[in-house]
């Protein structure tokens, strides 16, 4: 199990939140997309791999908000733990 205490925010496949503005505006750039996050105070993401792609084959994520480019986050991310076998990754923003 695992519990995260203080404020959540958390995305769903029908709201725009803003790391998904931000990979829209700055596709090729995970330092801007880090910065957007870090600005909102965010200091820890967890990113469901599973979850992304399962969302991906039914049509409901958005092309930004891919499994690869949320790759490309995780390896700019502290990982402070992972669970390959879920596809999950829980890291801190440096």
């Amino acid at each position: 199990s695992l519990y995260l205490r203080g404020p959540t925010i958390a995305s769903t496949a029908w709201d725009r939140h803003a790391l998904e503005r931000a990979m829209i505006d700055a596709p090729n750039d995970p330092d801007a997309w880090l910065a957007t996050i870090d600005g909102l105070g965010v200091r820890r993401v967890l990113i469901n791999f599973a979850e992304l792609d399962r969302l991906s084959r039914s049509g409901y994520t958005p092309e930004a908000l891919s499994a690869e480019a949320a790759g490309v986050l995780a390896e700019r991310l502290r990982v402070v733990r992972s669970w390959p076998e879920l596809g999950v990754v829980y890291g801190v923003v440096p």
